[in-house]
């Protein structure tokens, strides 16, 4: 089964938990992860399509200039596969304005915030969720006890609505995409 059909076969699989925006077509998108356990590889809290301005309009995503590609409103499909990884929600702190609060004042509830990315699953991250919390992902290590060279893979599908062409560096055991766009700003780290 190659890339597409893979996202499409996963599509169908979770159309009824899409939102309405990702139930119109099939990701247009496809990032794959490759995480290793040598170099405890992980992905700090972030926001997949940023935070929305307050006055409705698309905000920026981390340092860049430029507006998140992926479509406002849509979901993103984690397809695992490999050794378990933890997905962790945070939250700003009660009674906090996620607009005025930096993401390292956030609090996570490991019982109530964090779902262990299993072989073969699949994870549908809402758009909600990705307005409210940030999230990360990482490894346990009682899920490796014995410390065993292990990787793990994660097909990340999106909505964009731009092009772009991403380039592969490795960053703390994990390939990491810089983004290039046109001439302008050739490298541009996504947070």
């Amino acid at each position: 089964m190659d890339v597409f059909q893979l996202g499409l076969h996963l599509w169908y699989a979770s159309y009824s938990h899409l939102s309405a925006i990702s139930r119109i077509c099939p990701p247009t998108a496809c990032q794959v992860m490759i995480y290793h356990t040598l170099f405890n590889g992980s992905v700090g809290f972030h926001r997949d399509i940023g935070l929305r301005n307050l006055d409705g309009s698309q905000g920026q995503l981390g340092y860049s200039e430029d507006e998140n590609s992926q479509v406002r409103g849509s979901s993103v499909l984690l397809y695992s596969i490999g050794v378990p990884m933890l997905f962790r929600f945070k939250k700003p702190p009660k009674g906090k304005d996620k607009h005025e609060t930096s993401k390292k004042d956030y609090v996570t509830d490991d019982k109530h915030l964090s779902i262990l990315m299993e072989d073969d699953s699949l994870l549908v991250l809402d758009p909600r969720d990705d307005e409210r919390y940030v999230h990360r992902t990482a490894f346990r290590a009682k899920d490796n006890p014995m410390k065993v060279p292990c990787i793990r893979l994660v097909y990340v599908f999106r909505w964009l609505s731009k092009k772009h062409q991403f380039t592969l560096i490795p960053v703390r055991g994990l390939l990491w995409c810089i983004l290039h766009q046109s001439n302008k700003n050739p490298k541009k780290k996504i947070e």
